[in-house]
Parts: structure tokens; sequence; C-alpha cells
């Protein structure tokens, strides 16, 4: 049966900043380095393995899949892909992040 696991990248130097990253190709911070660790131990741990591994070639998540799939006693070719990343459609990124606030808040 196929399985499909997706998993976010850690944080990077623009999440700090508050400003939604977009396409911008920022690294990970300390944290960002901390959280995909602890990603590859509970994968590890509840004893999930991959075929193969497909990252958006964006700085982020492509060290936090090469982390992830370190920690495997496999050796993957963690494939880099566009189609994962943000839509050209969408803001390439830099925007700041304003503060939810729903319709009914408004009203």
């Amino acid at each position: 049966m196929l399985k499909i696991y997706l998993a976010r990248h850690g944080q990077d130097t623009d999440n700090i900043a508050g400003i939604l990253n977009g396409r911008r190709n920022e690294s990970l911070t300390e944290k960002g380095i901390e959280q995909a660790h602890e990603t590859a131990d509970k994968i590890k741990k509840v004893g999930i393995s991959f075929d193969v591994v497909y990252s958006s070639p964006l700085q982020r998540a492509f060290e936090t899949a090469k982390i992830i799939t370190a920690r495997s006693k496999k050796i993957f070719v963690v494939s880099k892909t566009k189609k994962l990343t943000t839509s050209a459609r969408s803001e390439p990124g830099g925007m700041r992040k304003r503060p939810y606030v729903s319709e009914s808040a408004r009203n």
C-alpha cells in the first residue's frame, strides 16, 4: 500500500523575523536544525522507512530532508523538485505576517 508522509521544514531566519517566506531561499536556524533532528528521531522511533524522498529545492526544505534521511540505515538521494515549491502564482515572499482576524471579529 502506498503511503505518503509530508514534513514541513524547520524554522528558518524569516520565520524568526515574522516574514512569510514564499519562495525566498533562507536557511534553517539552530532551532530549525534541532526540529529536523527531533522529527528524524520520531520517525525512527515509530519505525517508518522510506523508499524515496522528495524535497523542494529551497535550502530550508532540502536541509530538513537531508537531516531526516541521515538517521536512516538506507542511503538516500533526496530528489529536489520545483513542483514542491510554493505555487508560481503566489507571492515570492518577504511580506510581514499580520495577525489573523476572523470576519465575525471585524463586525
